[in-house]
């Protein structure tokens, strides 16, 4: 071998590591034609390999702007052959516009190297249709065929004509923007973002609601949508949804609602991050007072929404020292706590309260609420009776209009004899008008009334005493002393009971302070999600016993009022509303700090009870 070719072969052998270490990850592009009409689409496909032995890294694949195409479907695949590991993007598209169309070269770094592929040039011919399709709702990236018709243009349905942000933004959305007075309102929360990104997290905060009567319903599933808003794709995905109820007439605005969001790019293999914050403007909805035009003559509540009203009874034919059961049946799509119940105006009856049963169902985004209320009617004589019909005036948001629910009337046939709490009082001797003639004797043969009859004389010595004086009786002491005794011991044990009872209250009020920040640090290991849930029962249990006032199952504003009347300054109340519904919106937090949310939650709890200890007179 010449000199000069040991020396080639040498740099060969020095050269071949660093060569093959530099190609441990490849990029190459392919597409189906280059050729196209405007109507037609294109498959390209995006190849990244990689070698496994070599411990390479995939790296992170970037995309050209892809400003004259659609992205009609995505798809993504991988295989294992040999220790080498292959990556392929298949991307399939239609053409904006007609001409010498370019797709710029994608771009992969790895290792601290990045590669381009080859640009790519396809000629469009033929008259571009401007159609642009996707996927259908809720099937997510990759799921349509290259012929599904275009998804909806959230322009075109809600009046929106340009996206307020390209890459993600943030809205209410209500079923209404005019309401009535008690009417439902089903509200919102959706956060869009553009269908080349996607969020790593996102921060909500809390999400305080007034002037309604408000509802946080679970959150299922997300059932995100892709939509084209202003020409631009985006995913539409609901975040917070709610069930609303206008309290007072006049304009209601949803807040505004501020997000920190963690943008990503949606590549093969996870792009770039960035933070975003974003904010929901605030949506008003206008409330109209209920019209007085037309009101019917019993109507409260307010009782809005349809309503129905049924009334049976558990039998036809009774006894009537038994009575009846009667059960009425009140159903509204609306808030049951506002229809008032059917009073019964029968006077053949007596109306003894029962047992009452109220749930609430939902239709479609209407909830309908239900109360079963059962009576015991005993009637006040025999026969066949009649239940009379119940009536519940209600107003109808649909057409707007009042209506009265009606039921039927109700036959029972009654027999045997009343009970007697029911019979009649039947007037005695002793009832009789002043001057009235005693009853007459008995009249005797040969005229004149009857003499009574009367009974011998007892003896002499019968009517003398038989036993000495009254306190010479051996029980006599017995029946003096023991009963005010008696009486005294009972009023002493009623004092010490209630001395007791006293005491232990208030000791319990000085220990809440105590025993709720103990279970407050026992929450610090437990998963987020019950952690909160704990929290938020362990700050209402010692509100309740530290002020005295039930808290529960309260809007944010009555809330506020309920503590502030309890003795808290409206600064302290505000915080306290805060950190219960920090508790029940949590589950929004970032997976990646939700612990050290939920330390730093505990932390303030414990520091509220704290100033709620001294607020109430108790000094932590």
């Amino acid at each position: 071998m010449s000199r000069l070719g040991a020396l080639f072969l040498l740099l060969a052998l020095v050269l071949w590591p660093a060569a093959s270490a530099s190609a441990k990850a490849t990029l190459t592009t392919r597409i189906d034609r280059t050729e196209i009409a405007a109507d037609e689409h294109v498959r390209l496909q995006v190849v990244v390999e990689t070698n496994l032995d070599d411990g390479a890294n995939p790296g992170e694949l970037t995309a050209p702007p892809l400003d004259d195409w659609n992205v009609v479907q995505q798809m993504q695949q991988q295989s294992f052959v040999n220790r080498s590991s292959s990556q392929i993007l298949t991307l399939i598209m239609r053409p904006q516009r007609t001409g010498v169309l370019q797709i710029g070269p994608f771009a992969l770094t790895a290792d601290g190297r990045t590669q381009k592929s080859k640009p790519i040039t396809v000629k469009v011919t033929g008259q571009a249709r401007g159609v642009r399709s996707g996927p259908p709702p809720g099937q997510g990236f990759g799921a349509a065929p290259p012929d599904q018709p275009a998804p909806p243009d959230v322009g075109a349905i809600d009046g929106l004509a340009r996206a307020p942000d390209r890459s993600a933004f943030l809205r209410w959305e209500v079923d209404k923007r005019s309401a009535w007075l008690g009417e439902q309102v089903h509200a919102v929360l959706v956060l869009y973002v553009n269908r080349s990104l996607a969020i790593a997290a996102h921060d909500f905060g809390s999400i305080n609601i007034e002037g309604f009567w408000s509802e946080a319903l679970p959150q299922a599933r997300p059932e995100n949508e892709l939509v084209v808003v202003g020409g631009e794709r985006f995913v539409r995905s609901p975040v917070a949804t709610y069930r609303l109820f206008p309290l007072r007439a006049g304009a209601a605005a949803l807040p505004a609602v501020r997000a920190d969001l963690t943008l990503a790019d949606r590549s093969l293999f996870g792009g770039r991050r960035q933070r975003a914050k974003r904010e929901a403007e605030p949506l008003t909805v206008e409330v109209r007072a209920l019209p007085t035009l037309g009101q019917p003559a019993g109507f409260s509540g307010p009782a809005v929404g349809r309503l129905e009203v049924k009334a049976t009874v558990d039998r036809s034919r009774v006894q009537a020292e038994n009575g009846v059961q009667l059960t009425v049946t009140t159903t509204v799509q609306g808030l049951i706590g506002q229809v008032p119940e059917p009073s019964l105006n029968a006077p053949e009856w007596h109306a003894y309260p029962g047992a009452h049963d109220t749930r609430t169902t939902n239709q479609g985004h209407l909830v309908v609420g239900t109360r079963i209320s059962r009576l015991l009617l005993k009637p006040r004589k025999t026969g066949r009776l009649t239940i009379p019909a119940l009536e519940v005036p209600y107003f109808d948001p649909g057409p707007g209009t009042y209506a009265v629910a009606r039921t039927q009337p109700i036959e029972v046939e009654v027999f045997g004899p009343l009970a007697a709490s029911e019979r009649p009082a039947t007037p005695s001797a002793a009832a009789a008008p002043s001057g009235a003639r005693p009853p007459a004797l008995a009249s005797v043969p040969g005229g004149g009334d009857a003499v009574p009859t009367l009974r011998g004389l007892r003896r002499q010595s019968d009517l003398g005493p038989t036993h000495g004086p009254a306190w010479t009786h051996p029980a006599f002491p017995a029946l003096v002393f023991f009963p005010p005794l008696g009486w005294l011991a009972l009023l002493g044990r009623d004092f010490l009971r209630a001395r007791a009872a006293a005491g232990a209250g208030d000791r319990a009020t000085r220990r809440a302070a105590a025993e709720a920040r103990k279970a407050i640090s026992s929450l610090g290991g437990q998963p987020p999600r019950e952690a909160y849930a704990a929290l938020s029962r362990i700050l209402l249990e010692f509100l309740e016993t530290r002020l005295h006032a039930s808290v529960r199952g309260l809007t944010r504003i009555t809330l506020r009022q309920r503590l502030e009347a309890a003795g808290l300054n409206d600064a302290l109340a505000i915080e306290v509303a805060d950190e219960l519904e920090n508790c029940e919106f949590a589950r929004f937090s970032p997976d990646g700090d939700r612990d050290a949310r939920l330390q730093e939650a505990l932390r303030r709890a414990g520091e509220l009870v704290g100033r709620i200890d001294a607020a109430a007179g108790y000094p932590a």
